[in-house]
């Protein structure tokens, strides 16, 4: 045996007693950080409503992409309140548009009538259902509240006009669809609300000003020797269908609202203005012819209507933001 000396085993090299984390390769790849995060619940969280954006999207276009009548546009419009237009960022929805769709395609069916282009029927119901909303919008501004009695009213109107209660139940379901109460939220409440806005704005001193000025003008032209119906025809000329020579009428069925100015002319006399609910007119005698026992008035006349209702929606829709996902011109 030779004297040679055994080295020393270097115990940092004996890896029998090494722990795993000691023994991985110093060549190992990490886990991504974007990795251990999608594992984590928050992660998967973000995932889940990642595939549910794209998915919403993904609906969207196909909601507006295909016609209204679509089964997948009506399944899901029962869900997700897609808007089908709006009006100062005030939603009207797609189940609410299918609604008055189905209402007026069930009422062409009923009728037997030749159904309009779907494009058209669209547009149609799209401008119905912003005038709604700008008339509603138009009695928030004035703080006009609904009048359930007149929509009551109005409603006991219309019932004692059919045969029966039950016989116009079963017309609105064979009709529209609808039941008396969808009837009266869906048509009498809306007509009785804009009755209640036509008033509001037929007695708006400011908003009639520019009307009763035309009329007070006109007045002062008569004043001054012009002929009646020169002045009458010059004013008649900014609004259609308004009549100057209003013909022979017997003053027994005049209305009462001028019958006592009319009635205590002279011949070639003229009234001063009178107000109507209506608007503003003054009148002029030109023959007073007896009839027996009543009396053949012609009248000429310069009339000058107040500004409706239709008028101020046609206004506010110039300023106001009105978009059409449906229905579009």
């Amino acid at each position: 045996m030779t004297d040679e000396t055994i080295p020393e085993q270097n115990p940092e090299l004996n890896t029998e007693d090494l722990s795993p984390e000691i023994k991985k390769s110093p060549f190992e790849t990490p886990v991504a950080p974007w990795k251990l995060f999608l594992k984590s619940p928050k992660g998967k969280l973000v995932v889940v409503l990642g595939i549910l954006v794209v998915l919403l999207g993904f609906l969207t276009k196909q909601v507006y992409a295909r016609p209204v009548t679509d089964s997948l546009v009506r399944t899901v419009s029962q869900v997700i309140p897609y808007p089908a237009l709006s009006v100062n960022s005030q939603i009207v929805t797609m189940k609410e548009f299918l609604i008055e769709y189905d209402a007026l395609m069930q009422y062409f069916g009923d009728a037997g009538e030749q159904t309009p282009p779907a494009d058209q029927l669209e547009m149609a119901i799209a401008d119905t259902l912003i005038n709604k909303v700008v008339i509603q919008q138009l009695a928030d501004e004035y703080d006009v509240k609904l009048d359930a009695d007149r929509v009551e009213a109005y409603f006991q109107d219309v019932l004692s006009a059919q045969e029966s209660e039950e016989a116009f139940e079963q017309s609105l379901e064979e009709t529209f669809g609808w039941t008396s109460g969808e009837f009266k939220e869906r048509i009498v409440q809306s007509i009785v609300l804009a009755l209640q806005m036509t008033d509001v704005i037929f007695e708006d001193e400011t908003l009639q000003q520019s009307r009763l000025d035309l009329i007070q003008g006109a007045l002062s032209r008569l004043q001054t020797g012009e002929d009646f119906l020169s002045v009458a025809d010059d004013v008649h000329a900014g609004f259609d269908g308004v009549q100057s020579d209003l013909g022979y009428i017997q003053s027994s069925v005049i209305p009462e609202a001028w019958s006592e100015a009319v009635n205590a002319l002279e011949v070639g006399q003229i009234t001063d203005i009178i107000t109507l609910p209506e608007g503003y007119v003054i009148f002029k005698l030109e023959e007073k012819i007896p009839a027996g026992e009543d009396t053949q008035l012609r009248l000429f006349s310069i009339t000058i209507p107040k500004k409706t209702l239709e008028e101020v929606v046609d206004t506010y829709l110039e300023t106001a933001k009105v978009k059409r996902y449906v229905g579009q011109e």
